[in-house]
């Protein structure tokens, strides 16, 4: 795998785990824009169990 492409999976990755759900986004939307990061880091061969995938939607819910 190629520096940049390291960089790019690493930025995804990041991206993922910090995505937070704003108040004013409907859940749909939410939940479109994580299936999107995770294909994202299926097509870089980056595979996450559904433990995994399921962890982080939690976590980035509100606590509200």
């Amino acid at each position: 795998m190629s520096t940049a492409a390291i960089a790019r999976l690493r930025s995804i990755v990041i991206r993922f785990d910090d995505y937070k759900k704003d108040l004013y986004v409907y859940m749909r939307e939410h939940l479109r824009r994580m299936s999107n990061m995770i294909s994202e880091l299926d097509e870089m061969d980056y595979e996450l169990t559904d433990k995994q995938e399921v962890n982080v939607v939690i976590h980035s819910l509100p606590n509200d």
